[in-house]
């Protein structure tokens, strides 16, 4: 606890300004934490939405692997890594950090696996993005309809 009011409220406050887009406020309320509630994997987390959210992708990738490192088993670092790897044109980077995830989500997280098919296709490995995604459908049938309108999937969803 800083200054009287406690980390859990802290980052509750954060949490508020961040769905308000205000990232700024955000991290000011993160900075009044202490040291040891600033390194705890809940303010961890809601850095790298943070970060995400200011398209900063540096920090979110630093972020998120120091999160996943600490949290294997929580799909949250994984695909926050991947994603920000992604957003810097890093795709096979991206691919390699979800296929070191798979043994841990690869069988219950259907973003994990639409992500992996993202990617597999943007590598011009279309079998294995359609294969991919029919897991992605199969663990989450409403990404059916997000890939007929993501980018990163054009044609195949045609298909």
């Amino acid at each position: 606890m800083h200054d009287g009011i406690p980390a859990l409220k802290r980052r509750e406050y954060a949490l508020g300004y961040l769905s308000l887009g205000m990232t700024d406020e955000a991290l000011a309320e993160i900075a009044l934490l202490s040291a040891e509630d600033r390194d705890a994997a809940e303010t961890m987390a809601i850095l790298i939405d943070i970060h995400m959210a200011r398209d900063d992708w540096v920090r979110t990738v630093d972020m998120a692997r120091e999160y996943a490192a600490r949290r294997p088993k929580e799909e949250k670092g994984w695909i926050s890594w991947a994603y920000a790897l992604r957003e810097m044109d890093k795709v096979k980077e991206a691919r390699e950090v979800l296929l070191r995830a798979e043994p841990f989500h690869g069988r219950t997280c259907g973003l994990l696996q639409y992500n992996l098919a993202c990617y597999f296709f943007l590598l011009g490995e279309k079998t294995e993005a359609r294969r991919r995604l029919k897991a992605a459908i199969m663990i989450d049938p409403s990404l059916a309809a997000d890939a007929i309108r993501d980018p990163d999937l054009k044609g195949i969803a045609a298909e």
